[in-house]
């Protein structure tokens, strides 16, 4: 009975990745750390990178039903990457044990596994204290090129504020 309740856990849970990166080379890599974590976690793995934040919301949407893990990550040139985990949509305490973290020990794994494929040194930031919200804003323009450069304009300038 115990191993039909952790097989429902597991149905019942999303890995979403979110990778943002200047270097090319690292869209190449998105099968290998689906396949690993996927492997590791038994858990439904979508992996992105430097995909719209509307798209991989609309992606969370589709199975709201679902517990649901967000992991956003910055890589970097100099091998400090930065990362922030989000549980259905609120910043997830990672030093904090939830039953569901003891069991499948989710946050090493995932550390581990991008740290290995992508040889960086990940810092799992603890969000969980911070009072941030997330704001999704979609910027329609027409398909004249001036507007087009002042959404992408508008869109820098909010994403650096």
């Amino acid at each position: 009975e115990l191993v039909t309740l952790h097989e429902e856990e597991l149905k019942q849970t999303r890995l979403f990745i979110s990778i943002k990166s200047d270097d090319i080379k690292d869209i190449s890599k998105v099968d290998d750390l689906k396949t690993v974590l996927e492997d590791l976690t038994d858990i439904e793995t979508s992996v992105f990178i430097n995909e719209s934040p509307i798209l991989i919301d609309s992606k969370i949407k589709e199975a709201s039903e679902k517990n649901t893990y967000l992991v956003n990550i910055k890589l970097t040139d100099n091998g400090a990457s930065q990362g922030m985990i989000y549980k259905d949509g609120s910043q997830f305490d990672q030093l904090g044990k939830s039953n569901f973290q003891d069991r499948f020990n989710l946050i090493p794994n995932i550390k581990d596994s991008i740290e290995l494929i992508y040889n960086t040194k990940l810092d799992v930031i603890d969000g969980s204290k911070k009072k941030t919200q997330r704001i999704i804003i979609h910027i329609k323009t027409s398909d004249d090129s001036n507007a087009l450069k002042k959404g992408i304009f508008y869109g820098d300038v909010i994403q650096m504020h």
